[in-house]
């Protein structure tokens, strides 16, 4: 799944970067017209080792495509992320999933982790463990 192979990407070469096209500095566009723009997006990673993503409010609403840049620097992705008129792009490493703006004066840790992932999977393949 993309899940899986975005999952061993962060643990093997760490990080990922995750950019959109919608909505461009926070404006919400109409469908047609973020639509046009994923497709704009897509083109200029054309040839990139990426995975499509689909981001949204943790709620599930507002879902915005966009894609997985499994390879490549912080500053390619930024720089992408301008292209498209973006205020930031999501950071996603071992200790945990990050949002950074596009110029880096900010950047907020979302509570993610790889570790804490692997313990929740284990938690629901064995169960929980019991003490004795």
């Amino acid at each position: 799944t993309t899940l899986a192979t975005m999952i061993n990407y962060v643990n093997e070469t760490a990080p990922v970067h995750i950019v959109t096209a919608y909505n461009p500095a926070g404006i919400e566009l109409d469908d047609e017209t973020n639509i046009s723009r994923h497709r704009s997006l897509g083109i200029a990673v054309a040839g990139r080792n990426v995975l499509p993503t689909v981001g949204s409010a943790p709620d599930g609403s507002m879902p915005e495509p966009g894609f997985a840049l499994l390879e490549g620097t912080l500053g390619d992705a930024l720089e992408l992320a301008r292209e498209f008129g973006q205020l930031a792009i999501y950071q996603w490493t071992p200790e945990a999933l990050n949002i950074i703006d596009v110029d880096e004066t900010f950047r907020r840790r979302l509570g993610w982790s790889l570790s804490e992932h692997r313990k929740s999977a284990v938690t629901r393949a064995v169960g929980p463990r019991r003490s004795g």
